[in-house]
């Protein structure tokens, strides 16, 4: 799969202290936000029309997000296939397996500009 401008930049925006609540409407975060051209990605039909089938970059990492909730790639040098689901406004992520059951499970919302894809970090839905 070819390399797409879509960047993983985890945890490089001001996460408001509130950062693990839900996104019922728009928040303080999504208002920090634009100013910056980021939009949150808030439903599942636009995580997969601007998600789903690119390829994320990041410090040490290259993540496919591959349909049907399976991701592919390489984490500092080491091949890996794991899991995504998106729920609530969330994305859910483990590099290991089952997303809904695996303990390295890590979740972001997910805001995309015209400079890439950012995922700040949240909490899992069920953990709130």
């Amino acid at each position: 799969m070819p390399l797409s401008r879509h960047h993983l930049l985890i945890g490089l925006a001001t996460v408001v202290a509130a950062g693990c609540s839900p996104l019922p409407r728009e928040t303080a975060r999504e208002t920090a936000l634009r100013p910056s051209g980021f939009d949150v990605i808030r439903t599942p039909k636009e995580y997969a029309e601007q998600v789903v089938g690119q390829t994320l970059l990041g410090s040490g990492m290259k993540v496919d997000v591959e349909p049907g909730g399976t991701l592919s790639g390489v984490y500092l040098g080491e091949r890996f296939t794991g899991t995504w689901v998106f729920v609530e406004g969330r994305s859910c992520i483990s590099l290991r397996g089952d997303v809904h059951l695996a303990i390295d499970r890590t979740c972001y919302w997910v805001a995309n500009s015209e400079e890439g894809i950012r995922l700040f970090p949240a909490s899992y839905p069920y953990d709130d």
